[in-house]
């Protein structure tokens, strides 16, 4: 409570109370939406009488909470006898600030308002009856905050002006109303189902058509499966992007070959071809000059590729010209070993396209592509066909891929995924970077301490020696066990280790270890040199019966004795 409110204060004219309509209205939304409930009244009179309503009406309601600010629904205190009445909140404006009042209605008389509000007494300290006005008894139905026929919040969202129909009538409220906000909520598709929103909605897919319309231009809220589609709407590319067959009909498979720029020759009203433009044709003249759509060649003509116009032009079929470097079929349709010489049985497994290495002029003046090749680099490169790892090569797998291009083979980049060997049996100084001379001297393996993607630094050693007593939680480094830069330890107190005392046998102190009650008979080093376990008081030197034990005093965790 911010300050209190002064009972019988005139609102102004309202729809709920207090806020022109308009207001009221985004109000009672803000309010609804997020389930706000309000904070008591400061200032009224216990089981006081609000004598100042506008409006009266003859009815009465129980004023239950006010508050300056609304407050979380949990603070509420539920009763039985909500079920019964109508819960609803108004909006009050007095001296220009807001007051949010939680009322329950409607009551034929003072006294019946007044006994129900005696039950509810230890729960809303502050309540209040007030006489209420017809204006507020029909806003109350109009946006209830709870039913009156169950015991959770109802919300009626075609008051916003946005009913929640088809799918979005499933949503949760903060799939939309993002961190707890409810005003000011677009209703554009596109700010909410779109990528970078802060409503997680589904966007529009990477395959969609190219548009800036909105999305209702075309789909419902019922489900994104288009149910109208307007060509008029702002759509961006060639005919083609949509009409492929996929997103849209595409040109069938009797269509003749020929550029996606469909309205060169059709229009959006219909497929009838309106116009023909025969310079749009991608395709091979035979697509369409084959006999059949068109006038084809005849029986006598010379042996050819189908591409007329390498020859031939649109203007007459006569005075051709005929080049056989210009052929647009592959070279194996003839170079099959049947019409023409093909692939020999020593040619390496490649594709049959033939001009990928080769060119009409000569077979023999070939260059490889090795793009061309279909088997793996090892199936050529093997030390027989072609060049194969050299004998000074490092121990690796057979896919030089990995590491070389077929630009270059020195240029290579070095894929560690792909080494089968140690990493020492590489990194010795010769093959490669090998330890340097200060290195601890260790015979482990690089990988222990080291990575592929850098030297440096150096991952955090695992001990698995039994030997190892465990981390330490203090200021202890590896040099303090391994002082000659080395994976021996040199332990202080050898005849202990590896127990603590190994190193710490100068920290023991006897007479803090009695071994008898009330004696001078103390544990020495040795019994106790692994520090951590437990040890006990007996009560005589028959060390039969313990008085005391005290179990795990020292550990390598605790950081100190």
């Amino acid at each position: 409570m911010r300050k209190k409110e002064e009972m019988g204060s005139r609102p102004r004219r309202t729809t709920l109370i207090g806020l022109p309509k308009k207001l009221a209205l985004l109000a009672g939304v803000l309010l609804l939406c997020a389930g706000v409930f309000l904070a008591p009244k400061a200032g009224a009179d216990k089981g006081g009488i609000d004598k100042d309503s506008e409006e009266a009406a003859g009815r009465y309601a129980i004023n239950l909470l006010s508050s300056t600010s609304p407050i979380e629904p949990s603070t509420l205190h539920r009763h039985e006898v909500f079920k019964k009445y109508q819960l609803y909140t108004t909006i009050y404006d007095k001296d220009g600030e807001l007051w949010y009042r939680l009322r329950l209605g409607f009551f034929e008389s003072k006294e019946a308002a007044t006994e129900v509000l005696d039950d509810l007494r230890g729960d809303y300290k502050e309540a209040w009856v007030s006489r209420v006005s017809t204006r507020e008894m029909k806003d109350s139905e109009r946006l209830p905050l709870v039913s009156s026929a169950a015991d959770n919040f109802k919300f009626d969202h075609f008051a916003t002006g946005f009913p929640l129909s088809g799918s979005h009538g499933s949503a949760k409220c903060a799939s939309c109303h993002v961190r707890g906000i409810f005003t000011s909520t677009s209703t554009r598709c596109v700010d909410c189902h779109a990528e970078g929103t802060l409503v997680k909605a589904t966007a529009m897919p990477y395959d969609h058509t190219r548009t800036a319309a909105d999305c209702d231009q075309c789909h419902t809220d019922e489900s994104w499966v288009v149910s109208r589609f307007k060509h008029l709407a702002e759509t961006f590319g060639q005919c083609s992007v949509c009409h492929n067959g996929g997103s849209a009909p595409g040109k069938p498979s009797g269509h003749i070959s020929s550029g996606g720029t469909c309205d060169e020759c059709h229009t959006t009203s219909g497929w009838t071809v309106t116009s023909f433009d025969h310079g749009s044709v991608t395709g091979t003249c035979s697509s369409c000059h084959n006999g059949t759509t068109a006038t084809g060649k005849p029986s006598s003509h010379v042996a050819s590729d189908n591409n007329c116009d390498d020859c031939h032009t649109t203007t007459g079929w006569h005075t051709a010209t005929y080049d056989h470097g210009s052929a647009t079929g592959t070279c194996y349709s003839c170079h099959n070993g049947t019409t023409a010489t093909g692939k020999p049985s020593s040619h390496i497994s490649s594709t049959n396209t033939c001009d990928d290495c080769h060119v009409t002029s000569s077979w023999t003046s070939a260059t490889v592509d090795h793009a061309a090749v279909t088997g793996t680099c090892y199936s050529c490169h093997n030390g027989v066909t072609a060049t194969g790892k050299p004998s000074g090569h490092i121990s690796s797998s057979n896919t030089c891929d990995d590491c070389h291009t077929t630009a270059n083979w020195d240029a290579s980049s070095f894929d560690h995924g792909s080494a089968t060997g140690s990493c020492s049996s590489c990194h010795n100084g010769t093959t490669a970077t090998g330890k340097p001379s200060g290195h601890f001297s260790t015979t482990v393996e690089c990988s222990e301490c080291h990575t592929t993607t850098s030297w440096i630094p150096a991952t955090t050693y695992s001990h698995t020696s039994g030997n190892y007593p465990g981390d330490h939680n203090s200021s202890v480094t590896c040099v303090n066990c391994h002082t000659t830069n080395s994976q021996s330890v040199n332990w202080p107190y050898g005849s202990y280790s590896p127990d603590c005392a190994g190193c710490h046998a100068d920290d023991y102190e006897a007479n803090n270890h009695r071994k008898v009650a009330n004696s001078s008979t103390y544990y020495t080093v040795s019994e106790l040199r692994g520090c951590a376990g437990a040890c006990h008081e007996y009560t005589d030197s028959s060390f039969t019966t313990i008085s005391r034990t005290r179990s795990g005093e020292h550990r390598t965790s605790d950081g100190g004795f």
